[in-house]
């Protein structure tokens, strides 16, 4: 039972990990896609690449992109 879930955790991680490289594949595919730099808000983007935002501070934000990739913006 134990050899099972481990092998069941590997596995999974494994899984997690084609999922992250799939998303970080797909960032990179829009941002090369891109003719132009981009110079204002763009709503579509931000909804395809941003997959949540925490609230640090009243003056920072962490913003979690696709992909597992993470910054903060101080506002």
């Amino acid at each position: 039972m134990n050899k099972l879930q481990s092998e069941l955790k590997k596995i999974t991680h494994l899984d997690d990990e084609d999922e992250t490289l799939d998303q970080i594949d797909m960032l990179i595919d829009y941002f090369e896609k891109q003719e132009n730099p981009i110079t204002e808000f763009d709503e579509s983007a931000f909804e395809f690449l941003i997959e949540k935002i925490v609230v640090i501070n009243q003056n920072e934000l962490e913003f979690y992109v696709i992909g597992g990739l993470k910054f903060k913006e101080k506002i």
